[in-house]
């Protein structure tokens, strides 16, 4: 489906037709009667002629529809399997697929372009800075700027060494000074983008999919006094984006959404959960002293133990270059060369690290106009467990009231699991180190234990 917030937002991005009017005679304040001479300051005020051709100072944002934009699908194809193995104990296996096509996404069709003439400018800007190599006779942004001098000074020389072809095209676009400057250099206004009069054009679009595979089992055990049900999923799920529509983010590259395409940012390969509860065979219709008295069966019967548990494999995240060596407003990913099944807890004088300083080092920064070659959600966060326990001792009083005494731990293990992984290669002193730990159904990282007295009606 289209989420209701897909319309409202570009309802409300309207360009050009987004004005206040005053429609009351008396809205300014005062009261006017018809008996009285009305004058032309009395009378209800005229709208304005709205403005359909704005000026180029890309400063708006809009948001508008593919004329032809097609409603997405789904399709799921599920096989499964059931098997008694003993009475009792049964063993479910099922496969499950399922593909999202033709998916809503927004895409920002006038992001800058900074590819072909505007880049080749820029390397050669880049090394003029460096090592004052000359640059070429018809470099447009030396041109702009009366030289190569002007150019460096204006567009910046930290940027231009850092490779930040994104914040230097924006610099350039979308300030006043700089624009400006393009009708005398003999550049065009659309030097950069499609539309000048904006910043942002955000195009509803059908460019997002899915998929997502997966092989499910369950083992159940049922008996008088215990139930056990074991979950296993194995999965897969991959997308282009995560976000399902609901306002504007912003891929790597606008332009080549095939970017963008990696894990999803829900894929967890293994998750495991286990439940499972059993009644103590101690008083009345049990196993041990069934022939007790009724005093003696409140106090012993009852007793049940319950446990959960749960671990899966942990979140996916991409590693950043922290820099916009892109034409997006997105930061590109950082270049990586090694194994990107990498990363392990380990506690020491430092904190918590999940990278070595030996994997750390293998990251580096892309050059103006790269992606970054590590890609996104390559990289994997630390798993996820957590056991939970219960002791329950239900106590009758009438046919209508009785009470329930309850014992329960969370976390029982006392487990911290770690997660806040630091992805950003532009911090080097927090790249693969942990800031946090997860909640777990306790609400806190930490082990929890308590007591209850519950009274039921």
């Amino acid at each position: 489906r289209i989420i209701g917030a897909t319309a409202s937002q570009v309802d409300g991005n309207t360009p050009g037709f987004s004005q206040n009017t005053t429609t009351f005679p008396n809205g300014a304040g005062g009261t006017v009667r018809t008996v009285n001479n009305l004058v032309a300051a009395d009378l209800p005020i005229k709208p304005a002629t709205p403005t359909v051709n704005l000026p180029l100072t890309r400063n708006q944002t809009i948001s508008v529809f593919n004329p032809n934009l097609s409603t997405g699908y789904a399709q799921q194809v599920n096989f499964g399997i059931s098997q008694e193995l003993r009475r009792g104990t049964v063993l479910d296996l099922g496969f499950v697929r399922t593909l999202g096509t033709k998916l809503f996404a927004f895409q920002d069709i006038n992001q800058p372009r900074i590819y072909g003439d505007f880049l080749t400018s820029f390397k050669e800007l880049q090394a003029f800075s460096a090592n004052g190599t000359p640059v070429g006779a018809g470099n447009t942004l030396a041109r702009i700027f009366g030289g190569a001098a002007g150019a460096v000074s204006a567009l910046g020389a930290t940027n231009l060494a850092q490779g930040l072809a994104g914040t230097v095209a924006d610099n350039l676009d979308r300030t006043a000074s700089n624009y400006n400057r393009f009708a005398a250099a003999g550049v065009s206004d659309n030097y950069l983008r499609n539309y000048p009069q904006f910043n942002q054009v955000q195009y509803g679009t059908n460019l997002g999919s899915s998929s997502y595979n997966s092989l499910q089992m369950t083992l159940s055990h049922r008996t008088k006094n215990a139930t056990a049900i074991f979950n296993y999923t194995y999965s897969k799920s991959i997308d282009n984006s995560s976000v399902d529509g609901n306002g504007f983010t912003a891929p790597v590259d606008n332009y080549n959404f095939v970017n963008n395409r990696g894990r999803s940012d829900t894929d967890r390969p293994h998750a495991i959960n286990f439940s499972a509860n059993y009644t103590l065979p101690f008083g009345k219709g049990q196993r041990f002293l069934s022939s007790t008295n009724g005093l003696v069966d409140r106090v012993i019967g009852g007793w049940s133990i319950g446990g959960l548990m749960l671990a899966q494999s942990g979140t996916v995240f991409s590693v950043t270059s922290g820099r916009r060596t892109l034409g997006s407003t997105l930061n590109t990913y950082a270049n990586y060369s090694g194994d990107r099944t990498i990363g392990s807890v380990v506690k020491d004088g430092r904190g918590v690290q999940f990278f070595t300083p030996e994997q750390v080092a293998a990251f580096s920064f892309p050059g103006a106009g790269e992606i970054g070659n590590s890609g996104r959600n390559s990289f994997r966060g630390p798993r996820f467990i957590n056991m939970d326990a219960s002791l329950v001792k239900p106590v009758a009083i009438t046919e209508r009231f009785s009470m329930q005494i309850r014992g329960e731990a969370y976390n029982l293990a006392n487990h911290a699991n770690f997660t806040t992984i630091g992805s950003s290669l532009l911090t080097p002193t927090t790249l693969g180190r942990s800031s946090a730990t997860s909640n777990t159904s306790s609400g806190t990282g930490a082990r929890v234990l308590q007591v209850a007295l519950r009274f039921q009606f």
